[in-house]
């Protein structure tokens, strides 16, 4: 949930709310005060998936790969291969270089971020295909939303 408050028979969903339904599951979806969502429709295969609901905020997040950078676990479970996490950097912060063997998506929630040339502002969407390599900065801080290890390899 990026704005706002989705509803659906299981309750209010507020803005930071994560979601994740397994394949099959229906729902009645509202919204009284309208909202803003980030949806990836049939992203989990697979009918014995859990389904998650995690609200995003500041007790949830762990120290991460380098001074200034944190990350809050969204999903994973050791049966499956995606791994989804909320990732948190601090101003002037660089990422260690990544190689992602199976792929990784990122999605921009606050602030902005440099993938070498490429500015990834609020909103940006960048998809990373298995086997490359991505090295992140961000000059103001920003907040990201990493799904990876769920690209097949050719």
């Amino acid at each position: 949930m990026l704005e706002g408050v989705f509803s659906d028979e299981r309750g209010d969903h507020p803005a930071g709310t994560y979601l994740l339904n397994p394949e099959g599951y229906s729902h009645a979806p509202y919204s009284e005060p309208g909202c803003v969502l980030f949806v990836k429709l049939r992203q989990y295969p697979g009918k014995a998936r859990t389904s998650v609901r995690v609200k995003v905020d500041d007790s949830g997040f762990e120290p991460y790969v380098a001074d200034g950078i944190e990350r809050m676990v969204l999903y994973a479970e050791p049966e499956h291969p995606e791994q989804v996490h909320v990732l948190r950097m601090s101003a002037e912060v660089t990422t260690p270089e990544v190689e992602v063997s199976q792929g990784e998506e990122l999605f921009v929630l606050q602030g902005a971020c440099h993938d070498g040339d490429r500015e990834l502002v609020q909103g940006s969407w960048v998809r990373y295909p298995p086997g490359s390599k991505h090295r992140l900065h961000t000059e103001r801080g920003c907040s990201l939303y990493v799904k990876k290890g769920h690209l097949a390899t050719s």
